[in-house]
């Protein structure tokens, strides 16, 4: 019998050991030193500081499209991917990282005002080159140029400047956040090589591009967003936008990604605090045309239905908790006579506990929990009496104390649940 009760209680140790070790993730994001990869990393650390239950595991790669590879080889369970990327069968949406726009710059009183005026000119881009030249040709072909018409030069942000200012090119294409550092940047060393303000060029058809190409979306780049006197650009223009998204294998577990999801937006103000663009980190638009589907996880917190620990696994460890004071229970039958009236006082803290625990997890307010928190205080200075006075045998003492942080930890979730259920109640509200 004793060998039966310890070997129960190292179960129950061993189940519980088990579900609180953090699950990692390897996530493929690229290349080393861009915005994703930063944001990725600053991730990665808080969620190690923060002992998170989801933890994230780098995989440094060139860029968007060998990201997609690793994920489609089993070589990642995460990837951050550009929409204008072809994602893998296997990937479902999570969270997107950010929204960049389209933006190209022309010289004034060059003779090109429009998008169809590029044909058969030179186009400087700026900027995860091969992306963007994959962009610009998309864009290009609507308006009937093929890539023969063009011709693409990627190149340094000092070197489009001049290279604009000189003639040698026609317009300036890159994609980025317009409110960004980078983005400024450029405008600026234009603006300085050309002497004025360059013509912003208006991708007018943007509506009609996303209808063909819904990995794209029509956006507008607004009046005044790179700023100056006059505002650059002098009006707001029609552009393209593609999205930043964080993606998943589908097999990855469903409790693991709502998990993941949670950690990502209560850590969102700290990560902008290294990382400016996690500012922008959104649920995805999962009804628009062209969107990835939801990872199951991601629908789970998003529609307000993730489940806690307890309300995972709440019953297993309920079940233990019986058996254990079951054979707890056969032990003491089989114990001397001078034991046999000491079980008595742990059958009652254990039936305690265990009520507290269920109405802890039924608790539907934060007075509720208050409640059981304080009986569970109770319940332990009675039991740290008995302990004291040998009351209780060590097994006993182990189950107790087992018992005891399961209800601690019951309590602990439900209040974090009810408090997000509140402030997402006050929020709708304003």
């Amino acid at each position: 019998m004793v060998a039966a009760v310890l070997g129960l209680v190292a179960v129950v140790a061993i189940g519980y050991y088990a579900l609180s070790l953090p699950t990692t993730l390897r996530v493929a994001v690229g290349p080393v030193g861009s915005e994703n990869h930063r944001l990725i990393a600053v991730l990665a650390h808080l969620l190690a500081r923060e002992k998170a239950n989801v933890r994230l595991k780098i995989i440094t790669t060139e860029g968007s499209a060998t990201s997609a590879a690793a994920l489609e080889s089993n070589g990642a369970d995460l990837a951050v991917l550009r929409s204008d990327i072809t994602a893998p069968d296997d990937a479902l949406g999570v969270v997107d990282l950010r929204r960049e726009q389209v933006v190209l710059l022309a010289r004034p009183k060059s003779g090109v005002t429009t998008m169809a005026e590029l044909r058969g000119k030179d186009i400087g881009v700026v900027s995860a080159a091969a992306l963007n030249v994959s962009l610009i040709q998309k864009l290009l072909a609507y308006y009937g140029a093929a890539a023969l018409d063009v011709q693409l030069r990627p190149l340094e942000m000092a070197d489009a400047a001049r290279e604009l200012a000189n003639g040698h090119i026609a317009a300036i294409m890159t994609v980025g956040i317009p409110t960004s550092r980078l983005m400024g940047r450029l405008d600026a060393r234009v603006t300085a090589e050309l002497g004025q303000p360059p013509l912003y060029l208006p991708i007018s058809e943007a509506p009609a591009i996303a209808q063909r190409s819904p990995s794209l979306l029509a956006d507008e780049l607004v009046r005044g967003v790179f700023g100056g006197a006059p505002p650059h650009p002098p009006e707001s223009i029609p552009t393209i936008a593609v999205t930043h998204r964080l993606v998943a294998n589908k097999n990855v577990g469903e409790a693991v990604i709502a998990s993941l999801i949670q950690q990502i937006f209560a850590l969102r103000v700290a990560i902008a605090g290294e990382e400016p663009s996690a500012a922008r980190i959104s649920a995805p638009d999962a009804d628009r045309a062209g969107e990835l589907a939801l990872h199951p996880g991601a629908s789970s917190y998003y529609e307000g239905n993730v489940r806690g620990f307890f309300d995972r696994y709440g019953d297993l460890f309920y079940i233990g908790i019986m058996a254990l004071s079951i054979c707890g229970s056969g032990l003491a039958a089989l114990a001397s006579h001078a034991n046999a009236r000491r079980p008595e006082p742990y059958r009652d803290a254990i039936a305690t506990l265990l009520q507290t625990l269920l109405q802890a997890r039924q608790a539907m307010s934060i007075d509720e929990l208050d409640a059981a928190d304080q009986r569970a205080s109770e319940v332990f200075a009675v039991a740290l009496k008995h302990i004291s006075e040998r009351d209780f045998d060590q097994q006993q003492v182990t189950t107790f104390a087992l018992t005891l942080d399961q209800v601690r930890h019951a309590i602990a979730d439900r209040r974090r649940r009810i408090g997000e259920g509140m402030v997402k109640n006050a929020m709708a509200a304003e």
